[in-house]
Protein backbone atom coordinates (compact mmCIF):
# COMPACT_ATOMS: atom_id res chain seq x y z
CA UNK A 1 0.00 0.00 0.00
CA UNK A 2 2.77 2.43 0.91
CA UNK A 3 4.60 1.60 -2.32
CA UNK A 4 1.53 2.31 -4.46
CA UNK A 5 1.03 5.75 -2.92
CA UNK A 6 4.71 6.61 -3.32
CA UNK A 7 4.72 5.45 -6.95
CA UNK A 8 1.55 7.41 -7.68
CA UNK A 9 3.04 10.58 -6.17
CA UNK A 10 6.33 10.29 -8.07
CA UNK A 11 4.62 9.69 -11.41
CA UNK A 12 2.40 12.78 -11.18
CA UNK A 13 3.29 16.29 -12.21
CA UNK A 14 2.75 18.84 -9.42
CA UNK A 15 0.57 21.10 -11.59
CA UNK A 16 -1.00 22.77 -8.55
CA UNK A 17 2.35 23.89 -7.15
CA UNK A 18 3.32 27.51 -7.76
CA UNK A 19 6.95 26.51 -7.05
CA UNK A 20 6.85 23.99 -9.88
CA UNK A 21 5.54 26.58 -12.36
CA UNK A 22 7.94 29.27 -11.11
CA UNK A 23 10.84 26.85 -11.55
CA UNK A 24 9.69 25.88 -15.03
CA UNK A 25 9.26 29.54 -16.00
CA UNK A 26 12.70 30.35 -14.59
CA UNK A 27 14.29 27.55 -16.63
CA UNK A 28 12.39 28.69 -19.73
CA UNK A 29 13.67 32.26 -19.35
CA UNK A 30 17.24 30.99 -18.81
CA UNK A 31 17.13 28.73 -21.88
CA UNK A 32 15.62 31.45 -24.10
CA UNK A 33 18.25 33.88 -22.83
CA UNK A 34 21.02 31.38 -23.59
CA UNK A 35 19.54 30.84 -27.03
CA UNK A 36 19.56 34.57 -27.79
CA UNK A 37 23.11 34.90 -26.50
CA UNK A 38 24.20 31.85 -28.53
CA UNK A 39 22.69 33.32 -31.70
CA UNK A 40 24.45 36.62 -31.11
CA UNK A 41 27.76 34.95 -30.27
CA UNK A 42 27.77 32.52 -33.21
CA UNK A 43 26.51 34.82 -35.97
CA UNK A 44 27.29 38.33 -34.79
CA UNK A 45 23.71 39.35 -35.62
CA UNK A 46 21.66 40.86 -32.82
CA UNK A 47 18.75 38.54 -31.99
CA UNK A 48 15.17 39.70 -32.50
CA UNK A 49 13.91 39.97 -28.90
CA UNK A 50 10.24 40.00 -29.96
CA UNK A 51 10.69 36.72 -31.81
CA UNK A 52 12.04 35.01 -28.68
CA UNK A 53 9.37 36.59 -26.51
CA UNK A 54 6.41 35.55 -28.68
CA UNK A 55 7.15 32.61 -30.97
CA UNK A 56 8.52 29.91 -28.60
CA UNK A 57 5.79 30.39 -25.98
CA UNK A 58 3.09 30.83 -28.63
CA UNK A 59 4.11 27.74 -30.56
CA UNK A 60 4.16 25.62 -27.41
CA UNK A 61 0.71 26.90 -26.48
CA UNK A 62 -0.56 26.11 -29.99
CA UNK A 63 0.81 22.58 -29.76
CA UNK A 64 -0.70 22.05 -26.31
CA UNK A 65 -4.10 23.33 -27.46
CA UNK A 66 -4.05 20.88 -30.39
CA UNK A 67 -3.05 18.07 -28.05
CA UNK A 68 -5.75 19.02 -25.54
CA UNK A 69 -8.37 18.89 -28.27
CA UNK A 70 -7.32 15.29 -29.02
CA UNK A 71 -7.31 14.50 -25.29
CA UNK A 72 -10.91 15.70 -25.02
CA UNK A 73 -12.06 13.87 -28.17
CA UNK A 74 -10.39 10.60 -27.16
CA UNK A 75 -11.22 11.09 -23.46
CA UNK A 76 -7.67 10.55 -22.28
CA UNK A 77 -6.82 11.05 -18.59
CA UNK A 78 -4.70 14.19 -19.06
CA UNK A 79 -5.25 17.76 -17.96
CA UNK A 80 -4.27 20.88 -19.87
CA UNK A 81 -1.67 21.74 -17.22
CA UNK A 82 -0.10 18.27 -17.39
CA UNK A 83 0.22 18.60 -21.17
CA UNK A 84 1.66 22.09 -20.80
CA UNK A 85 4.24 20.92 -18.26
CA UNK A 86 5.33 17.98 -20.42
CA UNK A 87 5.59 20.13 -23.56
CA UNK A 88 7.56 22.84 -21.77
CA UNK A 89 9.90 20.22 -20.32
CA UNK A 90 10.47 18.61 -23.72
CA UNK A 91 11.04 22.01 -25.33
CA UNK A 92 13.57 22.98 -22.65
CA UNK A 93 15.59 19.81 -23.26
CA UNK A 94 15.30 20.18 -27.03
CA UNK A 95 16.33 23.84 -26.95
CA UNK A 96 19.40 22.79 -24.94
CA UNK A 97 20.17 20.20 -27.63
CA UNK A 98 19.66 22.85 -30.32
CA UNK A 99 22.17 25.13 -28.60
CA UNK A 100 24.74 22.31 -28.55
CA UNK A 101 24.08 21.40 -32.20
CA UNK A 102 24.44 25.05 -33.27
CA UNK A 103 27.74 25.42 -31.41
CA UNK A 104 28.98 22.24 -33.12
CA UNK A 105 27.79 23.54 -36.51
CA UNK A 106 29.35 26.99 -36.22
CA UNK A 107 32.54 26.10 -34.32
CA UNK A 108 33.46 22.48 -35.10
CA UNK A 109 31.79 21.03 -38.17
CA UNK A 110 29.34 22.46 -40.69
CA UNK A 111 27.26 19.31 -40.91
CA UNK A 112 24.49 18.91 -43.52
CA UNK A 113 21.09 20.39 -42.66
CA UNK A 114 19.37 17.01 -43.00
CA UNK A 115 21.50 15.72 -40.11
CA UNK A 116 20.07 18.43 -37.83
CA UNK A 117 16.53 17.45 -38.85
CA UNK A 118 17.35 13.75 -38.47
CA UNK A 119 18.45 14.39 -34.88
CA UNK A 120 16.06 17.07 -33.62
CA UNK A 121 12.67 15.84 -34.80
CA UNK A 122 13.02 12.16 -33.78
CA UNK A 123 14.63 12.99 -30.41
CA UNK A 124 11.97 15.60 -29.62
CA UNK A 125 9.20 13.25 -30.68
CA UNK A 126 10.52 10.30 -28.66
CA UNK A 127 11.19 12.46 -25.61
CA UNK A 128 7.64 13.81 -25.78
CA UNK A 129 6.16 10.34 -26.19
CA UNK A 130 8.16 9.12 -23.20
CA UNK A 131 7.00 12.09 -21.11
CA UNK A 132 3.38 11.47 -22.01
CA UNK A 133 3.66 7.79 -21.11
CA UNK A 134 5.64 8.39 -17.92
CA UNK A 135 3.87 11.42 -16.48
CA UNK A 136 0.69 11.48 -18.55
CA UNK A 137 -0.07 7.83 -17.76
CA UNK A 138 -1.26 6.97 -21.27
CA UNK A 139 -0.33 4.15 -23.63
CA UNK A 140 2.51 4.39 -26.15
CA UNK A 141 0.26 4.50 -29.22
CA UNK A 142 -1.91 7.28 -27.82
CA UNK A 143 1.22 9.17 -26.75
CA UNK A 144 2.64 8.87 -30.28
CA UNK A 145 -0.53 10.25 -31.84
CA UNK A 146 -0.74 13.02 -29.27
CA UNK A 147 2.89 14.03 -29.76
CA UNK A 148 2.53 14.04 -33.55
CA UNK A 149 -0.50 16.34 -33.22
CA UNK A 150 1.39 18.53 -30.76
CA UNK A 151 4.45 18.89 -32.98
CA UNK A 152 2.28 19.69 -35.99
CA UNK A 153 0.42 22.28 -33.91
CA UNK A 154 3.69 23.82 -32.72
CA UNK A 155 5.10 24.08 -36.24
CA UNK A 156 1.87 25.51 -37.62
CA UNK A 157 1.58 28.04 -34.81
CA UNK A 158 5.23 29.10 -35.10
CA UNK A 159 4.82 29.54 -38.86
CA UNK A 160 1.65 31.57 -38.43
CA UNK A 161 3.12 33.78 -35.71
CA UNK A 162 6.27 34.36 -37.73
CA UNK A 163 4.43 35.19 -40.94
CA UNK A 164 1.62 37.26 -39.40
CA UNK A 165 3.91 39.39 -37.25
CA UNK A 166 6.93 39.21 -39.57
CA UNK A 167 9.09 37.81 -36.77
CA UNK A 168 12.28 35.96 -37.64
CA UNK A 169 15.03 34.65 -35.42
CA UNK A 170 17.76 37.02 -36.61
CA UNK A 171 21.10 35.63 -35.71
CA UNK A 172 20.27 31.94 -35.87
Amino acid sequence: MLTENYEDQTSRIPTRSWRFWAGLLFLFVIVIGLTMWKDWWLTGDEPNFLFYLIVPAGSMLGGVLCMFWVVKVRQLPLTFLELLAIVIGVNLVMQGLEIILNVIYYRLWEYPGWLYIAIVFPVGFLLGVYGLVRWGRIQWGAAGVLMAVGLAGELLTAGLLSSIFGLAPLGS
